[in-house]
């Protein structure tokens, strides 16, 4: 039985730090509207299921705090179980953990909301408990406004209540897992023996077929194992022939490799031949070319001599003229350099002449704009003491030439306070000082101009006596160098036209000389080819010619040999007319071996034929692959024979077993429609049970409230899966449609006291209900106390749990526990009044 022991809400809703401790009994919960009552009531179903009724998360954190945590302990069947969870301030679940108490500590039994991935201690919970959130607020409880919403429901959503409130759906449960209970076994039987009891008769049919097929395996092996004997039979007779055949076939194949031995050798030494040949035919062609070298020797040498006197000849006088070029290229920059002075020099010395009166001209502006400074600093002094004149005189004021002062008659005002006469002299001044800066400007941009003037002329006069030149002759005797020189720089172009062209003369020169040692080398190597070919004179060129001809005559019968492969001189030889003089080819020791052990060999091979071999070869394969195949199929037959009968055997034990399945099976199916099925006899005794104590407790508790109702019967519709409400009166059946609004809220009380009441001896202990006195009257109000500690006598409930802010009608009534709810500055605090 679920019961609430405790539950602690920490910055929840209006909750800054509040814990209160459920007990057995009556427990009230008194306040003014928004003092935090209901929030407890949120506090459970979010800490249960996850749900509440305060549209979203964020609205579970109190205002201006930063997380909202809440930890709620409950019992149920004998198990204790604590739930915690914390919000962040935007209200997203931090963490979340589901506990229960085992052996003294606490062990977690699931965490978080991952539903995606089927992690969701909210649906633990609502396992545990046997009830989802919606069943949940309509059996225990019973939130401010939706008293009424029971007799709202349809007739089949009202009908599946009732099922879930007394445990039919543990029936269905019940018929469910028979089921699995059955289609598991089916399943063990399918995967033990390869079928169930539904498939007997195809078991017995595939007896039948298995049956048939060791017939007639055995009639095909018995066949097979006549084939075997007469390939055994061949094979013997072909192994004999086969390895007479192969011995000689062995030394054909020696016949074979020494004939080929002897073929690489005599390739060797006609490749070898052909290589002297060919070597000894150029050193005749070098022999000659270098004698024709030789008999050149003393006319080369002489050549050489006379390129090497032209050379050097040619190189001393391209020395002496290249020396007389780089004298008269620094004469020539020694040339241009005196001409750029002589034009700067040009140019300075009329800068000179032109600014020479330029120093006098400087002094006399400095004394102007000295003098004009002066003067104005002196107007500047005139205009402030005028200023300071006209100041007094504006405050001296001759009224019918009385002195304001001493007030005596004036006759005549001093200038100095005429202030006309004072304005005249300010205006005169203020123009003599505009017309003295303005020359005062002019002056200073003419000091600046001839200042840059000055700067010119002292540069040209330092250019002109760091470089000596002191008038207009210092210019015409340097113009008279300048001619001098030129005159001697215009030979350079005949001295380099000079030097070029002895320097073809003297690389033509060198590049005979060049010529003439190569031509020296090749003589000095070619002497040196002929002394190492012991080649002296043309005698001995004419030995060498008849090498090659011996030679090439050898190589002329070597090559006939080997025209033909080993396999063809090999066929040859042991026939009986042999196409071949083996003998021929014994050239040397090594050869003559080899040609003696080949016609040995050839004797005996005598007889021997490829292709019968072959043919005996391709047949004893075919037999031994026959003969292979035979047994291979004779053992998969009789493997498979022993593996059918086998099978067979265990088919017919399974099908014993099978027989007796069926009769379990049977029994199984027929207990299941029998007495789990929700429309079963069972589950219609339990539900007609429920719906009359329902409706004898609701007929009881809605006289209590005094209204025209002395029946509320809860009527199940045989066939349409339906449960109606129906109210009785004196006047007979009353229509809910027709009540008034207190009347429908009584009826509801009085359903769901019912409801709490039969309920309270199944899943539940406890029920909670919020402001359920809301649109009664006033005697009515008084009447729910009494219904109340009814309904927790005479039930099995042990925890009802109200909320209201009628504090009145409770503060003196038969209750066990009395809480009391208070909005503070700092949230609601909750006291226990008793």
């Amino acid at each position: 039985m679920l019961m609430i022991d405790s539950i602690t809400l920490v910055d929840f809703i209006s909750h800054r730090d509040t814990t209160i401790r459920f007990g057995d009994g009556v427990t009230v919960f008194i306040g003014r509207n928004g003092s935090g009552k209901s929030s407890v009531i949120d506090g459970i179903t979010y800490a249960l299921y996850g749900k509440h009724t305060r549209r979203n998360n964020s609205n579970l954190v109190r205002h201006g705090a930063h997380h909202s945590s809440l930890i709620l302990e409950f019992s149920i069947n004998g198990k204790r179980y604590k739930v915690e969870k914390r919000l962040s301030a935007k209200g997203t679940l931090e963490s979340g953990v589901l506990y229960e108490l085992s052996g003294g500590s606490w062990k977690m039994l699931a965490a978080g909301e991952r539903k995606q991935f089927g992690e969701s201690m909210s649906n633990e919970i609502a396992k545990i408990l046997g009830l989802d959130y919606d069943k949940m607020r309509v059996a225990a409880v019973i939130q401010q406004g939706e008293i009424d919403r029971i007799i709202e429901y349809k007739p089949k959503e009202f009908k599946e209540l009732i099922n879930n409130i007394i445990g039919i759906d543990r029936l269905d449960n019940a018929y469910e897992l028979m089921r699995y209970v059955i289609d598991g076994f089916r399943e063990r039987l399918r995967s033990v023996y390869g079928y169930d009891d539904n498939s007997r008769d195809t078991l017995a049919r595939d007896v039948e077929r298995y049956e048939k097929d060791v017939e007639e395996m055995r009639r095909m092996i018995s066949r097979i194992e006549e084939d075997v004997r007469r390939v055994v039979e061949e094979k013997v007779t072909l192994e004999k022939e086969y390895e007479e055949m192969r011995g000689k076939r062995e030394r054909f194949e020696g016949l074979k490799v020494r004939v080929s031995n002897l073929l690489n050798y005599i390739g060797e030494r006609k490749r070898s031949l052909e290589r002297e040949v060919e070597e000894i035919k150029a050193t005749i062609s070098k022999a000659e070319e270098c004698m024709m070298f030789v008999e050149q020797e003393e006319k080369v040498k002489a050549s050489l001599d006379s390129a090497e006197e032209k050379v050097n000849r040619l190189d001393e006088e391209i020395s002496r003229y290249k020396q007389e070029h780089t004298r008269l290229e620094s004469l020539k920059r020694l040339v241009a350099d005196k001409m750029t002075l002589l034009s700067n020099a040009r140019e300075q010395l009329s800068t000179v002449e032109r600014l020479k009166h330029v120093p006098d001209e400087l002094s006399k502006v400095k004394e102007r704009l000295q003098e004009v400074s002066y003067r104005i600093s002196s107007s500047n002094e005139e205009m402030g003491r005028l200023k300071g004149l006209m100041e007094c005189a504006s405050k001296i004021e001759f009224k019918d030439g009385i002195c304001p002062v001493c007030n005596s008659k004036v006759e005549r005002i001093n200038p100095l306070f005429d202030k006309n006469e004072l304005k005249r002299r300010i205006q005169d001044a203020a123009r003599e000082l505009d017309i003295l800066k303005r020359e005062y400007l002019k002056l200073e941009n003419r000091l600046k101009e001839l200042e840059g003037y000055n700067e010119q002329l002292h540069m040209a006069k330092g250019f002109l006596e760091m470089n000596k030149i002191a008038s207009i002759n210092s210019i015409y005797a340097l113009e008279e160098e300048v001619n001098s020189l030129s005159r001697e720089v215009n030979s350079i172009n005949t001295i380099k036209s000079k030097i070029n062209s002895l320097v073809v003369e003297r690389n033509d020169a060198y590049d005979m000389m060049k010529e003439y040692r190569r031509r020296l080398d090749e003589i000095n190597k070619a002497r040196a080819f002929l002394d190492a070919k012991s080649i002296k004179n043309r005698d001995d060129l004419e030995r060498l010619r008849r090498e090659v001809r011996e030679r090439e005559g050898l190589v002329g019968r070597l090559k006939i040999f080997l025209d033909k492969d080993a396999q063809t001189i090999a066929l040859s030889m042991i026939s009986p007319s042999p196409a071949y003089n083996i003998d021929e080819y014994a050239i040397d020791e090594y050869s003559k071996r080899l040609v003696g052990e080949i016609v040995t060999l050839a004797g005996e091979c005598k007889g021997f034929s490829e292709e019968r071999y072959m043919k005996i070869e391709r047949r004893l394969k075919e037999v031994e692959r026959v003969e292979r195949e035979r047994e291979k199929e004779l053992a998969g037959l009789k493997s498979r024979l022993d593996a059918i009968t086998n099978d067979l055997e265990r088919l017919r034990g399974t099908l014993k077993v099978l027989d007796h399945a069926y009769n379990h099976t049977t029994m199984l199916e027929r207990i299941r429609e029998k007495a789990f099925h929700r429309n079963s006899i069972v589950a219609r005794s339990l539900r007609s049970w429920a719906l009359q104590h329902i409706s004898d407790k609701a007929s009881e508790y809605a006289k209590a409230f005094s209204i025209d109702i002395s029946r509320i019967e809860l009527v199940e519709e045989e066939g349409n899966n339906e449960v109606n409400i129906a109210c009785y009166g004196r006047r007979g059946l009353i229509d809910l449609a027709s009540m008034s609004g207190g009347e429908k809220v009584a009826i509801a009380l009085a359903l769901r006291f019912a409801i709490a009441y039969v309920m309270g001896g199944y899943r539940l202990d406890f029920v909670i209900m919020d402001e359920p006195t809301v649109h009664l009257d006033e005697e009515r109000r008084a009447s729910i106390v009494e219904l109340i500690g009814l309904l927790a006598e005479g039930s099995a409930l042990k925890q009802i749990i109200i909320i209201t802010h009628d504090s009145e009608i409770f503060e003196d009534a038969d209750v066990d526990h009395l809480y009391k709810f208070e909005m503070t500055d700092q949230g609601t605090v909750v006291s226990e009044v008793k």
